[in-house]
This record gives C-alpha cells, structure tokens and sequence, in this order.
C-alpha cells in the first residue's frame, strides 16, 4: 500500500499521480494509456508541477503500467522535457515496457534518466 498525502494526490482513472517528500513526483500507472487518458495526465502533471518551487524528480513505478498510446508517448517526452524536471528514475519495468520506455528516452532530451529493478535504488539515486 502507498502512503499518499491526500491533497497532492491524483488519480486519473486507475493511474495515481502524487508528490513526495523531497520534491519527487510519483508516476504509478496501471494498465494501458490511451490518447484521452493521455490528455489528462499532461494536465495532472501541469498542475504537481505548478505547485513545487524549484526542481522535481520523477519517479516512475511501472510494475503495473501496459502500453502506452503514440499520444501518450508524446506527453511523456513533453513532460520529461520540462526545465523543472531535474532526474527520472523507472522501476519495476517488465521487458515489453521496457523497450517503449527506451524509445521514449531517446527521443526526450533529458540526460538524467535511468531504468532501475528495486525501488529503493531509485529513490537513492533520485536523491544523490
């Protein structure tokens, strides 16, 4: 069970968005994200965003996440592009995920991106 604090959470349909502590925005998607559904995760992710002063670090639990539409793709690399967005740490990607996630990566321009097994390893290098 996640411990989230209520008035930073966001659910969009099955997918929970939410900040912690340390200014880490917490990516947990359950299933496949289609075009409208990528919609309004640019919007939940606009407004985490709006309201952290200074960096944020994404992390991405995909042990659950399916296969994400081309639109939302295309959200994800316009939200990893964002200036505020300082590191991005993937977990828990099973090897389909994987290969889509590596996609995303390459075309994003972000350098500070990295695919981990565990949790905790990407909470520590999220925090280094």
């Amino acid at each position: 069970m996640v411990a989230v604090k209520e008035s930073t959470a966001i659910w969009i349909g099955s997918h929970l968005f939410y900040l912690d502590n340390g200014n880490i925005l917490n990516v947990v998607p359950s299933g496949d994200v289609d075009t409208e559904t990528a919609k309004l995760i640019k919007q939940a992710f606009l407004k985490l965003l709006g309201s952290v002063e200074g960096e944020v670090k994404i992390l991405a639990d995909l042990r659950a996440g399916g296969i994400p539409s081309i639109e939302a793709r295309k959200v994800a690399v316009e939200i990893f592009n964002k200036d505020q967005v300082k590191r991005i740490a993937f977990f828990g990607v099973n090897p389909v995920v994987r290969i889509i996630a590596t996609f995303i990566v390459n075309v994003a321009s972000k350098k500070e991106l990295r695919f981990f097994k565990l949790k905790e390893e990407a909470v520590h290098w999220l925090n280094q």
